[in-house]
């Protein structure tokens, strides 16, 4: 019996580690590194291809076949964010190969963190899980500061820290919570179709904080987007 505890226990750590790195880490620094190279417009909408690739991975070894509202859900709202972000796919860059793969990558290891930990959660519970794969994400940004950095690099305004935990708190540590538990409630797909919504956000809070342009094109996007959403929400209602 104790035996088996152990080996539980082991195999938590494990996977805690292994999508920690994957899921928050990975995919966190593959994203930033690929908006170096390419629009935060065009990094937004490949990154936001990992609904598709949820869907595609519960195919393939949870052996979960999307549904007839989730691929229109899929459709309508890929739709939408096509449009909305459309005027960041013009002009030229000579890096846009290397700064698209980034993002895919970012993106693919995002998805792979939702559907196996959507089956871990079960188990172990979503706040546990989800304090162990932030903790070993945590680890792993730290280890790379100070191999990478000088510690006199962390001689910052005391503003910066107080921006920088705010935003750990409300834009990190709560969503990454609140996304744990509702792996637990709906399962991956219906999460990663929910995430679609973040550009839409993004181009409100655009509009309503910063004075960007709304121009009827966007307005028509987010409306798809969010039709998208009210798809999944009535399967899930059901």
């Amino acid at each position: 019996m104790e035996g088996r505890r152990s080996e539980i226990i082991t195999l938590l750590l494990v996977t805690a580690l292994v999508l920690g790195f994957v899921g928050y880490y990975f995919a966190s620094f593959a994203d930033f590194l690929g908006l170096q190279y390419i629009s935060a417009g065009l990094g937004r909408l490949i990154l936001f291809i990992y609904p598709t690739l949820v869907v595609l991975l519960s195919m393939v070894f949870l052996q979960k076949r999307p549904t007839a509202s989730e691929v229109v859900a899929l459709a309508v709202t890929y739709s939408g964010i096509a449009l909305v972000i459309s005027n960041a796919m013009g002009g030229s860059n000579t890096h846009l190969a290397l700064g698209a793969a980034l993002c895919f990558a970012s993106a693919a290891g995002y998805a792979v963190y939702l559907v196996a930990s959507s089956q871990v959660v079960q188990r172990v519970g979503s706040m546990r899980f989800t304090a162990y794969a932030t903790s070993v994400a945590s680890g792993f940004c730290i280890l790379q500061f100070l191999l990478l950095r000088p510690m006199s690099a962390l001689a910052l305004p005391v503003q910066v820290y107080g921006l920088a935990i705010a935003m750990a708190l409300l834009s990190t540590v709560l969503p990454v919570f609140i996304t744990t538990e509702a792996l637990k409630r709906i399962g991956a797909n219906q999460v990663a179709l929910f995430g679609a919504l973040g550009p839409v956000t993004t181009l409100f809070f655009g509009w309503m904080g910063l004075d960007e342009v709304m121009t009827p094109v966007q307005l028509a996007g987010a409306v798809l987007v969010l039709a998208g959403v009210v798809l999944v929400t009535l399967k899930a209602a059901k």
